[in-house]
């Protein structure tokens, strides 16, 4: 089920994030003066980025999954954009990618295939372009679907063996005020309807979304190729 295009920017605590960090993946591409580039998004899911950055006319886009019932869903809504199905670490392209995406994968990955998936997607990349990878942060408990969550030096360590990691970013603050705000909005036990208190949410969030990577719950790394 394609669940991120029913996410609302108003569901807490979810869809907040998920739409914020789309939009800061998707901002970070158009902060660039490109009259073309392109985008291979590794891991697209159901290609909700891919859906937003293929808004744009100066993007071609390009989604990558193993998973054949995901890509089924992508290319019913994503009738202009190009998914490959196959796996990441075997992807051969004769197109090299201004930027790769990697957006809550690597998690996903058996720490001793890492190596490998990054050095296959070093060939794909474009010597000035970059790829630039969200992961989840060890301030959140281990799903038991993650092999590993990462912290600033270990998500450095892991890509630092294929690419220049220019720089690493917290999204997502784990602020106190924040988590106290958002319980008396939505809890276990009632949800308030009040547009007030979830603007004012939605203030801080935002205001807070960029931070410290160790007071963050997601990290976000931007890299550059090099000779792997």
């Amino acid at each position: 089920m394609p669940y991120h295009y029913f996410l609302s920017k108003d569901d807490l605590p979810w869809g907040m994030s998920y739409h914020a960090c789309i939009d800061y993946l998707v901002n970070f591409v158009l902060s660039f003066p490109i009259k073309k580039a392109r985008i291979l998004d590794v891991g697209c899911g159901d290609g909700f980025l891919c859906y937003r950055l293929s808004r744009y006319p100066q993007l071609s886009v390009t989604g990558l999954d193993c998973s054949k019932r995901a890509l089924e869903f992508a290319r019913i809504l994503n009738p202009k954009v190009n998914f490959i199905h196959a796996d990441a670490s075997e992807f051969h392209s004769a197109t090299k990618f201004d930027f790769i995406f990697m957006s809550e994968v690597l998690e996903h990955i058996p720490p001793p295939k890492t190596f490998g998936l990054l050095r296959n997607l070093s060939k794909s990349l474009r010597r000035d372009g970059y790829l630039v990878v969200s992961v989840p942060s060890v301030n959140l408990p281990l799903d038991p679907k993650h092999y590993s969550h990462f912290s600033q030096q270990s998500l450095y360590e892991v890509l630092s063996c294929c690419f220049d990691v220019e720089r690493i970013v917290g999204f997502q603050s784990k602020n106190r005020s924040l988590l106290v705000l958002r319980q008396l909005i939505s809890n276990s036990h009632y949800q308030l309807k009040s547009k007030l208190l979830l603007n004012l949410y939605r203030h801080f969030f935002l205001r807070n979304s960029i931070c410290s990577p160790k007071d963050s719950y997601r990290l976000i790394a931007f890299c550059r190729w090099k000779k792997c």
